[in-house]
């Protein structure tokens, strides 16, 4: 949380120090290439170190592969050929692959983003972070429901113990990630991440 925190403000004051220099010259192409010529090093600082922040929500991504993997391992070994007929079991997995997907495709845009740079880096970042803490209570309810599905007892435990140790995604302040984003939503008046 710390490094985050640092993160995002060194990312609001190279902006705000762009932002100086636009709001004393002209906007044109050449005012704006040279602003970012001067803090070229302060923008690339903060493209490694959000990149650095991504890629720890990226690693909760692979994660969510891995639990995937194992409710659909779990199903087949419990179900083997009859598994088609087990909708409710398939919709859990299918949950967890849709919010897999989605996190990872987050993930990528805001590391994209970042690596542009874009306007709003910062923001792309918050919504990814946000996208990915949510996903993984998702995805933890899913395989926890799928679980109890098609295990009870003992079997269960070993198996909800198996979840905790490969879905250990620590939770993030996303209070103040939604307010970022909904601050700058209500300031620009429509969407914020449109290119």
């Amino acid at each position: 949380m710390a490094r985050t925190y640092a993160m995002e403000n060194l990312t609001y004051r190279t902006a705000g120090l762009i932002d100086d220099i636009l709001r004393e010259g002209a906007h044109d192409g050449a005012a704006v290439a040279r602003s970012f010529e001067e803090y070229a090093v302060e923008a690339s600082i903060a493209k490694v170190g959000g990149t650095e922040v991504l890629d720890e929500a990226l690693r909760a991504v692979s994660a969510f592969k891995k639990v995937v993997l194992m409710v659909l391992g779990t199903a087949m070994q419990t179900y083997g050929q009859t598994l088609n007929d087990e909708q409710e079991i398939l919709g859990y997995a299918a949950d967890i692959m849709v919010g897999t997907y989605a996190a990872k495709s987050a993930v990528l845009l805001a590391r994209a983003a970042a690596a542009a740079p874009t306007p709003h880096a910062d923001l792309h970042e918050a919504a990814a972070r946000t996208f990915v803490n949510d996903a993984a209570q998702r995805v933890d309810g899913a395989a926890r429901n799928a679980l109890a599905a098609m295990a009870e007892g003992d079997t269960l435990r070993v198996l909800l113990a198996a979840l905790h140790r490969i879905l250990k995604v620590a939770p993030i302040n996303t209070v103040t990630l939604r307010r970022r984003l909904a601050d700058a939503l209500v300031a620009r008046g429509r969407y914020i991440l449109e290119s």
